[in-house]
């Protein structure tokens, strides 16, 4: 089976019951000139498809990794130093998607050295206009805030210590890793993989 069948029957399984695949799979490999319908292994799957599966799962455990760094840093957040922060600048920004997030920057001194962050929250999402407006009102230009600042990187400061972003990164990993293995079993039992 070339390269053209696998691809075929990744857009197309969906759609179709195992015996109109495996019928139109046949069709094609007779119109390709292949004569070789044996069951194929896993092994013998497609280069690519075991390049897009592979990459599905290290985007998954990166996910994973990313959110549990997330709760730690969360976890560690509650003994970290509080300082006075100096809001500099406040706004909204936005991509071209039309995503929006909180746009601050201040300063606070720690160790003796003013530093500056732009860290809201130690995972900041997208959010919608209201919450962002609503965000820019709590931290206007000029006011103070307190900011949570990581004593062993004191150039990472954050002003909310909100919980859930890890728990957030770790279901879209969740979410990636049974996509892939769903993908790849409905792969193998099209190919006929026992």
């Amino acid at each position: 089976m070339d390269g053209r069948s696998v691809i075929w029957l990744l857009l197309f399984t969906h759609r179709h019951p195992r015996r109109k695949v495996a019928a139109r799979i046949l069709h094609m490999n007779e119109f390709y000139n292949c004569r070789d319908l044996s069951p194929l292994s896993v092994a013998s799957m497609e280069p690519a498809a075991h390049l897009i599966f592979l990459i599905l799962l290290a985007v998954a455990a990166l996910c994973f990794w990313l959110g549990a760094r997330a709760d730690r840093l969360f976890a560690a957040s509650a003994s970290w130093p509080v300082v006075a922060a100096h809001i500099i600048a406040s706004g909204i920004a936005n991509d071209s998607r039309g995503q929006r997030w909180p746009d601050l920057a201040y300063t606070y001194d720690f160790g003796g050295a003013v530093r500056q962050s732009k860290r809201l929250a130690i995972v900041t999402p997208t959010r919608t206009l209201a919450a962002c407006e609503a965000i820019v009102a709590r931290y206007p230009v000029g006011s103070l805030a307190q900011a949570w600042v990581n004593p062993e990187r004191p150039d990472y400061a954050i002003l909310e210590r909100e919980p859930g972003g890890g728990r957030l990164l770790r279901q879209v990993g969740g979410f990636l890793a049974l996509l892939t293995i769903f993908m790849w079993l409905v792969l193998a039992y099209n190919l006929g993989v026992s």
